[in-house]
């Protein structure tokens, strides 16, 4: 194109000019993530509940946008939320990544989810490169009017709700951590 403005130009082009056409093709590449593979916001729920899409996409609404999303549940409850249009979406853009809990990972209690969460395993088949997890559970949820980001906390090791201690007999018989939330 510019070949040709400067013929127009700067004169007549004769009639023999031979002017090639460039066409780039790049090779399947997809073109790059905006969302930090660093930064992977989790929740894990094999149950069907009404308010899995909701809570989803409203946590999509209200974690930074350069975070993922990765859900892993049971067939059940992934074909659930897959019905929302809004869900769908999140999945093709690349934000929401949906996965079957591997077989051979039992998720029936708390114990069985705490050992998941520290298994090096996991970070490494199931997360990484993830360097900053967000858990969230069914019954929790981050406030849209906050003036702080998620991304403020990051400077911390650890945070979530704060543990419980429970003094039965003069003793410290057990330490509780309330809430379905941590980083």
């Amino acid at each position: 194109m510019l070949f040709r403005w400067i013929l127009w130009a700067f004169g007549p082009a004769p009639d023999d000019l031979f002017v090639p056409e460039i066409s780039v093709t790049y090779l399947n590449r997809p073109p790059p993530s905006p969302f930090n593979k660093t930064k992977v916001a989790l929740i894990i729920e094999n149950r069907p509940l009404p308010h899995l899409s909701p809570l989803l996409l409203h946590m999509v609404s209200v974690v930074p946008p350069d975070w993922r999303f990765l859900f892993l549940g049971s067939q059940e409850s992934i074909n659930h939320i897959n019905t929302s249009r809004a869900v769908q979406h999140h999945e093709r853009n690349g934000k929401l990544d949906m996965r079957l809990i591997p077989n051979n990972v039992s998720i029936a209690g708390q114990e069985e989810v705490s050992q998941l969460l520290t298994s090096n395993w996991f970070y490494d088949q199931m997360i990484g490169p993830a360097e900053w997890l967000l858990h969230f559970q069914s019954d929790s949820i981050m406030c849209a009017n906050s003036e702080l980001s998620l991304n403020s906390w990051l400077k911390y090791d650890w945070v979530g709700a704060p543990w419980y201690v429970q003094k039965i007999d003069a003793y410290i018989r057990a330490r509780i951590h309330y809430g379905n939330s941590s980083i």
